[in-house]
């Protein structure tokens, strides 16, 4: 087995796409454009889906503000996980910080020249959500309550980011909405449970930190409630019983992976196997969307 040198530039591109989560950047792509064919279908043929330039700049620029918004997250976290995740953190300490900051800078700067190409209007969109990422990043990402509320919303927002193109919204789209909504603010409340140890050493205040365990636990299962508001609705009320399966089970799966951080004392093996869970649920929530 050939083992990768540590100063190669193989290894370097590894580590910079571990960095942008690339698997979290795909997985997003591949939502805009199921949404795309499955839900915006209905006012426009596939054809026309497939062969629209502003749909593919926006799902780019997605991509490229999503890798920035990494990179400056971990630039300003890198502290903090080295003590959440300290086998991780070194590795990526590899790249420099010179290295990290020129990459967050040009593409920056790339993917703004390509959404001001699209359209004023999505340029503005995307400026707008670069800051909100480095603000959150720089200082929001310290308040309790409002760091889930504002990385759930931040996360929602590059999801829906091609409906300012497509600039229709329905009723199912906006019910879907609800229901992700609620499912990542669950996912960003049991990531906090993981780096709880970090976040109190550089006073990020999180909902888990300043609240005990089973009252965060009950916390989450309202939000759980809330989220299957929608799933009541498509099930009843729009006879869409196919996805409103694929939502329960992904609920399951959420609320399933919080009980095993909570209850295991945060232990590594048991952290990986809510990270499983979570990132199941999500592939359960974007099948459901094939049958909006």
């Amino acid at each position: 087995m050939t083992t990768i040198k540590k100063d190669s530039l193989t290894f370097k591109i590894i580590v910079f796409l571990s960095i942008i989560r690339w698997y979290n950047i795909l997985l997003t792509a591949i939502a805009q454009y199921l949404a795309a064919f499955f839900i915006f279908n209905q006012w426009y043929s596939r054809w026309q889906i497939l062969t629209d330039i502003k749909l593919h700049i926006i799902v780019i620029c997605t991509s490229i503000f999503i890798a920035a918004g990494y990179l400056i997250n971990f630039f300003y976290d890198k502290e903090t996980d080295l003590i959440n995740y300290p086998k991780r953190t070194r590795l990526f300490l590899h790249l420099n910080k010179n290295f990290l900051i020129n990459s967050y800078f040009f593409l920056i700067i790339i993917g703004l020249i390509l959404a001001f190409m699209a359209s004023l209007k999505i340029g503005i969109y995307f400026f707008s959500f670069s800051f909100l990422v480095w603000l959150y990043s720089h200082k929001i990402k310290k308040i309790a309550y409002l760091r889930e509320i504002t990385a759930t919303l931040l996360t929602l927002t590059s999801f829906f980011s091609i409906t300012l193109h497509y600039a229709l919204i329905e009723t199912d789209m906006f019910l879907y909405g609800w229901f992700i909504f609620f499912i990542i603010l669950i996912r960003e409340g049991i990531k906090d449970l993981e780096h709880t140890k970090g976040n109190a050493v550089y006073s990020y205040y999180s909902s888990s930190i300043i609240n005990k365990p089973s009252f965060f636990l009950l916390l989450l299962k309202i939000l759980a409630l809330l989220a299957y508001i929608p799933i009541f609705v498509f099930y009843y009320i729009y006879q869409f019983k196919h996805n409103s399966i694929f939502f329960m089970i992904a609920i399951s799966f959420i609320m399933l992976a919080a009980l095993f951080i909570i209850h295991q004392k945060y232990e590594s093996k048991y952290a990986q196997i809510s990270n499983n869970l979570l990132k199941i649920a999500i592939a359960l929530s974007l099948l459901g969307m094939v049958w909006l």
